[in-house]
């Protein structure tokens, strides 16, 4: 990232993230009980770290890490996916946070504290797995239930209000449960189970569309 690398390693037994500009002596540690991965947007190199006993995990900004790698939200959880495991999209990366009571659930940054969102509060989130997400051209797709009902097609801006469900597939508390995202052109194609097995959909993100 810019003229740095950035990595993770285990010195001495203890899990740091180390930032490096290829000179002798020229080593920035961070140093954490535990390290998840990390992601580099267009302006920051983002990263999750466990930095006490217990599930508290802080999402940080290593890209600032000679001013301590400033958190941007804290989360508990009993399991945590860097936000590279979404991808980044531009400035901004998306990730999900296994908490002990909601499940998986969709956060968004911009690398910013107030950039920092959960964008399905309510949601049960569950496409922490790479095929049931895709970002196409600033939308984000992706695979959720909310309370009461089970796994359909859901999409997002990035913004809370943009967030929501693109279209009940399988009508009633049984879901589609779509996944194998791909794109073609500006077009989702996945696949999801209607009563009669998978079938081939595609979504234009409109609920007509699908």
């Amino acid at each position: 990232f810019g003229d740095a690398l950035y990595g993770t390693a285990f010195p001495s037994g203890t899990e740091a993230v180390f930032r490096t500009r290829g000179q002798p002596g020229d080593v920035e540690r961070f140093t954490a009980v535990g390290v998840g991965d990390l992601a580099a947007t267009t302006t920051r190199v983002l990263g999750f770290v466990q930095t006490a006993s217990g599930n508290t995990w802080s999402l940080r900004d290593f890209s600032a890490l000679d001013a301590g790698a400033p958190v941007l939200v804290n989360v508990v959880t009993n399991y945590v996916f860097g936000p590279c495991c979404l991808g980044v999209e531009g400035s901004e990366a998306a990730f999900p946070v296994r908490s002990p009571d909601a499940g998986f659930e969709l956060w968004r940054t911009d690398g910013t504290a107030a950039g920092t969102i959960n964008l399905t509060p309510g949601l049960r989130f569950v496409a922490a797995y790479g095929d049931s997400m895709l970002d196409i051209d600033g939308t984000l797709f992706f695979s959720a239930a909310a309370t009461g009902t089970d796994v359909e097609l859901y999409k997002s801006d990035g913004s809370a209000a943009g967030t929501g469900l693109v279209s009940e597939l399988m009508a009633g508390t049984s879901g589609a449960y779509p996944g194998g995202f791909f794109r073609i052109g500006s077009l989702l194609y996945f696949s999801a189970s209607t009563g009669i097995g998978a079938e081939l959909w595609r979504s234009d993100g409109s609920a007509a569309g699908t």
